[in-house]
């Protein structure tokens, strides 16, 4: 029988869930005169045609696929891996500070992660972040809410829910990038942390390119 040591984290991650989306009217009309001039077939044409409906920035900035290596947590077992990429998704009305900033842009990641079983530990969207390729950010990426989950399930993308220990999961981040790059870096963060039995979790980021896909 296997016994599973259970760590204490030192320092430890809060999960914060912070709230983060014609018709026509017909009326009457009088029968035309004798008078009235026929439409010109420019006009009939123009008449005829429907007016197309817009596309949502969300939609038109489309799933990117790229290429990235595997990040493998080589204390806790955990790994962690992105596919796909959204560039420029829509702020909610919630993150009006963030819109206002020229430098920022949101960006979905397309994670399959995976929660290792030596420890009690679990994965989600606050274990991982992104940014610009070879930034130095010293403040972790505004991160996935529930406002931004709700937007995000109706564009299609749903979010990652939390990973236990030794299972898998896939889904959709949400993150604020600074000043972003075409080439995007993935990053996993692991706490310092130290187990019942002494063994001790050194802290230790992981970096992985996210290299779009040429199509």
């Amino acid at each position: 029988m296997s016994i599973k040591h259970i760590f204490t984290t030192v320092v430890g991650i809060t999960v914060v869930t912070v709230a983060l989306a014609g018709c026509s009217s017909q009326s009457g009309e009088s029968a035309p005169s004798k008078a009235a001039a026929k439409p010109s077939q420019s006009q009939a044409a123009d008449q005829q045609t429907p007016t197309p409906t817009p596309t949502s920035t969300a939609a038109a900035s489309g799933v990117v696929k790229v290429t990235s290596d595997k990040i493998t947590d080589d204390q806790m077992g955990h790994t962690v891996q992105a596919d796909e990429v959204v560039r420029n998704f829509p702020w909610t009305s919630a993150q009006s500070g963030l819109a206002d900033r020229d430098d920022n842009e949101q960006v979905l990641v397309h994670v399959a992660v995976t929660a290792g079983d030596k420890y009690y530990s679990t994965m989600d969207c606050l274990a991982i972040r992104v940014q610009a390729h070879g930034s130095t950010e010293s403040y972790t990426s505004q991160g996935t809410t529930s406002v931004v989950e709700d937007a995000m399930k109706a564009a299609g993308y749903p979010a990652l829910t939390k990973v236990e220990q030794g299972q898998s999961g896939e889904g959709w981040c949400a993150y604020s990038v600074t000043d972003p790059s075409d080439v995007l870096d993935l990053q996993y963060q692991r706490n310092a942390a130290a187990s019942n039995d002494g063994t001790q979790i050194t802290a230790k980021d992981f970096y992985a390119e996210m290299t779009p896909v040429a199509s």
